[in-house]
């Protein structure tokens, strides 16, 4: 993992960024990059995303934005995309086919 920086809002100091990429090489895909579980009820936040070992609690209506821009980003990818092979790879992942 890297780190990356950016200024705050107010142009002040930057703040240290956590930032994971791919593997060359799936290893366990998906369950080995992204797990998705319901958190328990003594958290406030409702859903732990995990990508590359990196946990994120979320509440509901947080997780629920992600899944929406994140379908509405992958339309656009999909509309954009000349390989027809890895469309379809996408589209069956998509409708939880994970093979």
């Amino acid at each position: 993992m890297g780190e990356a920086k950016r200024r705050t809002e107010s142009g002040s100091a930057p703040r240290k960024l956590n930032e994971t990429h791919e593997p060359k090489a799936p290893v366990n895909w998906p369950h080995g990059h992204v797990s998705v579980e319901i958190t328990d009820s003594d958290q406030g936040e409702c859903v732990c995303v995990t990508i590359h070992g990196q946990r994120h609690y979320l509440h509901t209506t947080t997780f629920a934005a992600l899944l929406a821009m994140g379908d509405q980003k992958l339309n656009e990818w999909l509309k954009s995309n000349p390989f027809p092979n890895l469309r379809t790879v996408v589209e069956a992942t998509r409708k939880g086919n994970f093979d």
